[in-house]
């Protein structure tokens, strides 16, 4: 369950905790033979400026973390509480995943926003890795023999303006020339709030979603290149194969 909606903070902590618990205790009831949970980079501590972050940095206990990192944070736990129970598992920590998917929600959506005019950027930095590296992978570790760890998933570090520059240049569409400054970043959630609060529908924009827009994070995948020799999808590579498959959509009317 992915939501950055302070409302849906409750629901995320027993959709993700409460979840990954029931799973864990299954598989040990069962005897499953080896578990690889999907986690987050929400999920990893952070570095100083400039520096990468690595799985072994402490997780900190902030309020300015969203109920998205603590959920996914508190759900890694249950898999330590697993392994220290006899289970065999693995954890990955995808960055922002790329690739073909539901283009009205998750990273998918930003082809839909930039088909459709997007017009803004904003300056945060952060990673990203392509969908078929987070599947090879994925199978890498639980064919292998890997077990009690955790692996940063992610191919480059990027500004969101490069990657929505690479979307258009796919897509064949203008790019974001206009940068969001703090002053309309901080007036745009207040109005999304506000909206919310008369139609009720989710907000589009929210104070958690904006603090991770400006952002710079830095993720080293140094570890599971060292462990599984992968060798990373250029995330341009990425964006144009899936710009293939929205525009293929978008020709069957499927968008």
């Amino acid at each position: 369950f992915v939501s950055f909606d302070p409302r849906d903070r409750h629901a995320l902590i027993r959709s993700n905790v409460g979840g990954t618990a029931n799973l864990v205790n299954a598989c040990l009831e069962k005897k499953v033979k080896k578990l690889c949970y999907v986690s987050s980079t929400a999920a990893l501590g952070n570095a100083p400026p400039g520096m990468q972050i690595t799985e072994d940095m402490m997780w900190p206990h902030s309020k300015n973390r969203s109920a998205y990192s603590v959920s996914k944070y508190q759900s890694e736990m249950e898999i330590w509480r697993g392994i220290a129970e006899g289970l065999q598992a693995v954890i990955v920590n995808p960055s922002i995943i790329i690739g073909p998917g539901d283009w009205k929600r998750s990273s998918s959506y930003l082809f839909s926003a930039v088909w459709k005019g997007m017009k803004f950027y904003t300056e945060g930095v952060t990673g990203y890795v392509d969908i078929r590296d987070v599947v090879h992978a994925m199978i890498y570790l639980m064919d292998g023999h890997f077990s009690s760890e955790r692996y940063t998933l992610s191919a480059e570090n990027l500004s969101y303006r490069q990657v929505l520059e690479m979307i258009a240049s796919a897509l064949d569409r203008p790019p974001p020339r206009i940068r969001a400054t703090p002053f309309l970043i901080a007036l745009a959630w207040r109005m999304s709030w506000l909206i919310s609060k008369f139609n009720g529908k989710p907000r589009s924009i929210t104070r958690d979603t904006v603090k991770s827009s400006k952002r710079k994070v830095l993720f080293s995948n140094e570890k599971i290149r060292q462990a599984v020799g992968i060798d990373f999808i250029p995330v341009k590579q990425s964006v144009q194969d899936t710009a293939n498959h929205f525009l293929n959509h978008v020709r069957t009317g499927k968008v």
